[in-house]
């Protein structure tokens, strides 16, 4: 991966240390790996369409075709997805509380689709 890819992927990235920062008061962290700035806030919900590479999105589209099927027949289509993204927004913020000091970029669907498991 190129540095520009780097760059966008940690823009839209949840940083714990600039989310904690700013997105309670609003407005976006131009951190040091930052090409965009993105207000940290919305960075809740574009982590979770990032992925380092296609096994990492292969593995979590696996998961959630195999578990998140089941789910998804239960409650239906629109539950499913507002559950699903309030998952990833509790995992994001739960990376967040755990690692307040991190500057390292957290991208990837696991903690939603873990939330749905």
């Amino acid at each position: 991966m190129s540095g520009v890819e780097q760059k966008v992927i940690a823009s839209f990235a949840i940083v714990p240390r600039e989310l904690i920062a700013f997105a309670i008061p609003g407005g976006a962290a131009m951190g040091p790996l930052d090409a965009w700035p993105v207000p940290e806030r919305y960075t809740l919900l574009s982590y979770m369409f990032f992925h380092s590479d296609i096994f990492h999105l292969g593995g979590n589209m696996l998961f959630l075709w195999v578990f998140g099927d089941n789910v998804e027949d239960a409650v239906g289509h629109l539950k499913f997805l507002v559950f699903y993204i309030l998952c990833g927004i509790a995992a994001g913020l739960a990376h967040a509380a755990m690692m307040p000091t991190s500057h390292i970029p957290l991208i990837g669907a696991s903690g939603a689709v873990a939330g749905v498991i």
